[in-house]
């Protein structure tokens, strides 16, 4: 069976969502290790995040990111990785939107315009 365009676009979309989701993770994790914490819970709305990371489903391609959460996750007592359906994620979501729409706008500026639009929602 082949592929039509809308299938490979999908496939390449959903691998790129991943690598970003991923990098996000890595990029969260480095704030409790440098605060000493030592339990942490992990919540995504991505479905396929949570899979990888517990081990329902393999990424060749991305092994390498996940050797990194992994040396990260080390770092930690106990962690854990739950999936939560995007609905009952909003607030993140809008965060995430805002920052994407920011650096998208604003590369230069990437890091404090993220800063602000976070503490204007605390």
């Amino acid at each position: 069976m082949q592929l039509g365009t809308t299938e490979r676009w999908q496939g390449y979309w959903d691998g790129y969502a991943l690598v970003a989701e991923a990098i996000a993770l890595k990029a969260a994790l480095s704030d409790p290790v440098s605060f000493g914490l030592t339990d942490v819970i992990c919540f995504s709305d991505s479905k396929s995040l949570i899979d990888v990371l517990t081990g329902r489903k393999n990424v060749i391609a991305l092994q390498g990111l996940f050797h990194d959460l992994g040396v990260l996750s080390n770092s930690f007592t106990s962690i854990s990785f739950k999936f939560i359906p995007r609905v009952f994620n909003d607030e993140a979501d809008r965060l995430a939107k805002n920052a994407l729409f920011l650096a998208s706008n604003n590369p230069c500026g990437f890091e404090n315009s993220v800063l602000q639009v976070y503490e204007s929602k605390v």
